[in-house]
C-alpha cells in the first residue's frame, strides 16, 4: 500500500519528482500521478442556455469530463491505496481549482481516514519539492472562487455574445478578453487610416562612406525646415568645405533589463527570435516541467531564492569578471500584488546551464530559443548598466553649422552577455576639415509616420498596460482571434479582417462597455479581489448578469440579421441565387441553398471592384490623376495613380461626395 500520494497536473513532471522523492525518502514512501489538467468542467447540455450555471443561485453545475474517465478512475484507485494525499497542481488559480476538483470527484466514503494537503513549488528541483512537503497547507478557497468566477463569467459572455454574433453576422464566437483586444487592434487600424502626415526637410552632407553632416544650430541641435524652399536657400549658399569648430561629449546610461514575468517573456521571445505567443508559452511550460525554469505564469519580477542569487553571483563573476557584476537592483513594483505576483520571476533554475548545452534530442529548437531568452535576460539583470559615450562634432560651412554624431560603447555592462559589441574607451580626434562634393550635399524630405500596427509583442505590451488579461490568457487571446479569422498576420503585424471589423462594429454599437478595455481591466481587478477575499463571487456574477442579459435579449429582438449580398448570377449546379459568403479565410462566392448545394468559387477579378480613374490631377505630385480605390475592408477612398511614389490621400469628408457621385454613375451604366 502506498503511504503517500502526490497528484500533479502534467505527466511530464512525474519521473523527475518521483526520482527526487525516491532518492530522499526511499522507493516505497511516495507515488506520483497526474490529473492531466482539469477533471471536471461546466455542463453544456440540460442547463438553461447551455451555460452550466444555476442562474438563480449563481452556482456552477459541474460534470466529469468524459475524455478523462480513465484518468479519474486511476486517481480514485490510487487515493484508495494512500493514507496521505498531496495536491501538487500548478501554483496558480487554475491549479488551485484543479486540486479542489480532484477532491470533488472522490467518493465520500473514500475521504474517511485520509489526509489531504496542498503543496506548491515554483520550480521542479529537489530542494523545492522537499521544501513544499515541509510547508504543506490547505486549499485556498478564495483562489478557487476567483477561478470559478472567471470560468463562469467567460462561459456567460462567450456563449451569449457568440449567440448574437453568429445569429446576426454568421461570425465565430466572441469572448470577454478577445473582444477587447480585437477592439484595440481595430482602433489602431483606424488611427493609421486617419493619420495625416507632417512634412519637414533637412540638409545632409554624406562623407566617408556612411557618415553624415546634418545642418544644425550652434548648440548641436538639428534644424528642421518647414518647406523645401526654405532649405534650398541655405543649400544654395553652401560650399564644399566644412571646418571643425568644437565638440560635445556626453555619457548616457543604458539600463539593464529587469527579471522576466510572463508578459515581458512573451515580448522578448518574439523580439529576439520571432517566436509566436503560442510557441513561447508552450515552450516555457515544457521547460518548467523538465525542471529547467521556474513556473512561467507569473506577474512577478522578484527573485527571492537565496541559493539561486548566490550561485548566480559566483557564476557571473567567474565568467565575466567582478567589474561587470552588480547584483539584483530594486526594480519598480507592480501596481498591485495579485496571486500571480506571489511567485518568483520567470528564471532558470540554474544559471550554469546554458542553452547550447541543451540536447536537441530532448529539446526542440523552439525550446532552446525560449530557454536562451530566459537565461540571457536573467543573467543581464544581475550585471551593471551599460555606458555609451555620445560625441558630437560641430563644423562651419559659410556661417552655417553642421553636426556629426558618433556613439561609442564606453562600458558594456550587461551587454557583455551578447558579445556583439566592443568597448572603446578612446575616440579618434575630429577631422579639422572635411571636403564634400556639392552633389553629396542633399535636401532630404522627412515625414511623420502613423503608429505601427500591433505585432505579437506590442499587443501583449498594450494588454499589460491596459490591465487586460493575466499570464494564463496572454497567449490564448491573440491565437484565438487568429483561429476565428477576426485578425490575420501580415508581414509580422496583426490586422483585422472584414468579419473582425463587422463583429467589432456590432459589439461596439450594442455592448460598448463590455468591449471597452477599461471595463475589461476592471473585471480583472474584481477577479483579483475575489482571490483576496474582498468581494463575493456570487454577488459579482449576479450583478453582472442582471445588466448583461437584458441587453443581449434587446439586441436579439431589435437588431436585424444581416441580409446576404446577392450577385446577379445563378448557381450552375442547382439554379439557386449566388451570394457572397465569408469564412475565416475571407470572402468567397457560394450558393444560397447551402448546405444542400455545396457550390463555391473564389472571388475573381470580374467580381471585384475596379478602380475609377478621375480626370482631376493629383494636387500633391501634379503628374498623376486622382483615383477611387476600395480598401480590403470595403472602404472607398481617393488617392493618386502614382502610388506608391505619391502618397496623396484625399480627406474623407471631401472625398465622400465625389465617390458617391461616381459610384452612382457606374451603377446607371451597368
Amino acid at each position: 500500500m502506498t503511504k503517500k500520494l502526490i497528484i500533479v497536473e502534467s505527466p511530464n513532471k512525474i519521473n523527475k519528482i518521483q526520482a527526487y522523492l525516491n532518492d530522499y525518502y526511499g522507493r516505497n514512501e511516495f507515488k506520483v500521478i497526474a490529473s492531466i489538467g482539469h477533471v471536471r468542467d461546466l455542463r453544456k447540455y440540460g442547463t438553461k442556455m447551455g451555460l452550466g450555471i444555476d442562474l438563480d443561485l449563481m452556482e456552477p453545475m459541474y460534470e466529469n469530463i468524459t475524455a478523462k474517465k480513465e484518468v479519474i478512475s486511476n486517481i480514485i484507485s490510487e487515493v484508495e491505496k494512500a493514507k496521505v494525499i498531496y495536491l501538487a497542481t500548478d501554483p496558480d488559480r487554475e491549479g488551485e481549482a484543479i486540486a479542489w476538483h480532484i477532491t470533488q470527484i472522490l467518493p465520500q466514503e473514500l475521504l474517511k481516514d485520509k489526509k489531504f494537503y496542498r503543496i506548491n513549488f515554483n520550480e521542479i528541483t529537489k530542494d523545492a519539492i522537499l521544501n513544499s512537503l515541509k510547508n504543506r497547507g490547505e486549499l485556498n478557497k478564495n483562489l478557487i472562487n476567483s477561478q470559478e468566477a472567471r470560468r463562469m463569467l467567460d462561459r456567460i459572455i462567450g456563449f451569449r455574445l457568440s449567440y448574437i454574433t453568429n445569429k446576426k453576422l454568421k461570425a465565430s464566437s466572441a469572448g470577454r478578453v478577445k473582444s477587447s483586444v480585437l477592439k484595440l487592434i481595430i482602433d489602431r487600424e483606424n488611427e493609421i487610416k486617419s493619420f495625416k502626415k507632417d512634412y519637414w526637410w533637412t540638409i545632409e552632407a554624406l562623407f566617408n562612406k556612411n557618415k553624415i553632416l546634418i545642418n544644425s544650430t550652434n548648440d548641436f541641435k538639428e534644424i528642421n525646415y518647414k518647406s523645401e524652399k526654405d532649405a534650398k536657400k541655405i543649400h544654395d549658399d553652401l560650399t564644399e568645405k566644412f571646418v571643425f569648430i568644437k565638440n560635445q561629449k556626453k555619457e548616457t546610461k543604458i539600463i539593464a533589463p529587469q527579471p522576466l514575468e510572463m508578459s515581458s517573456y512573451l515580448m522578448a521571445a518574439y523580439n529576439m527570435y520571432g517566436l509566436t505567443n503560442r510557441q513561447a508559452t508552450a515552450a516555457s511550460q515544457i521547460l518548467y516541467e523538465k525542471g529547467l525554469i521556474t513556473y512561467p505564469r507569473t506577474d512577478s519580477q522578484r527573485i527571492s531564492s537565496k541559493k539561486f542569487i548566490k550561485d548566480a553571483k559566483d557564476f557571473l563573476i567567474e565568467t565575466y569578471g567582478e567589474r561587470y557584476y552588480s547584483g539584483l537592483r530594486e526594480f519598480k513594483k507592480v501596481k498591485k500584488i495579485t496571486s500571480q505576483d506571489a511567485h518568483e520571476a520567470l528564471r532558470p533554475t540554474d544559471l550554469r546551464v546554458r542553452s547550447h548545452v541543451l540536447n536537441l534530442r530532448e529539446h526542440t529548437l523552439i525550446e532552446k530559443k525560449a530557454y536562451d531568452v530566459i537565461w540571457k535576460i536573467t543573467a543581464k539583470a544581475f550585471l551593471k548598466d551599460g555606458i555609451n559615450l555620445i560625441v558630437k562634432n560641430l563644423y562651419d560651412n559659410n556661417n552655417h553649422k553642421f553636426v556629426t554624431k558618433e556613439t561609442l560603447f564606453k562600458f558594456l555592462g550587461y551587454r557583455i552577455i551578447d558579445k556583439e559589441v566592443f568597448e572603446k574607451e578612446t575616440i579618434l580626434p575630429a577631422t579639422k576639415e572635411i571636403l564634400v562634393k556639392k552633389r553629396n550635399i542633399e535636401i532630404k524630405e522627412h515625414n511623420t509616420q502613423p503608429p505601427a500596427r500591433y505585432n505579437q509583442s506590442s499587443i501583449i505590451k498594450k494588454m499589460k498596460e491596459e490591465g487586460i488579461g493575466r499570464p494564463s490568457t496572454y497567449s490564448t487571446t491573440t491565437s484565438g482571434l487568429l483561429r476565428y479569422g477576426y485578425i490575420e498576420r501580415q508581414k509580422g503585424t496583426l490586422i483585422p479582417t472584414d468579419i473582425g471589423d463587422e463583429t467589432n462594429r456590432l459589439l461596439l454599437s450594442n455592448f460598448s462597455e463590455l468591449v471597452n478595455e477599461k471595463y475589461t481591466a476592471k473585471m480583472e481587478t474584481n477577479l483579483d479581489e475575489i482571490a483576496e477575499g474582498k468581494i463575493e463571487k456570487e454577488k459579482f456574477l449576479s450583478d453582472f448578469w442582471k445588466e448583461f442579459e437584458p441587453q443581449v435579449q434587446f439586441v436579439d429582438e431589435t437588431i436585424q440579421v444581416k441580409l446576404p449580398e446577392y450577385l446577379d448570377e445563378k448557381c450552375p449546379l442547382d439554379g439557386g441565387q449566388l451570394i457572397y459568403k465569408r469564412s475565416r479565410y475571407g470572402k468567397f462566392i457560394g450558393c444560397e441553398n447551402y448546405p444542400k448545394c455545396k457550390y463555391i468559387r473564389k472571388i475573381e477579378n470580374k467580381d471585384k471592384f475596379e478602380a475609377i480613374t478621375l480626370k482631376e490631377n493629383c494636387p500633391k505630385c501634379k503628374t498623376g490623376n486622382q483615383i477611387i480605390r476600395k480598401s480590403k475592408f470595403g472602404n472607398y477612398f481617393i488617392s493618386c495613380t502614382n502610388f506608391p511614389k505619391c502618397k496623396f490621400i484625399m480627406d474623407k469628408k471631401e472625398a465622400e461626395l465625389i465617390i458617391k457621385k461616381n459610384l452612382s454613375n457606374l451603377k446607371e451604366k451597368k
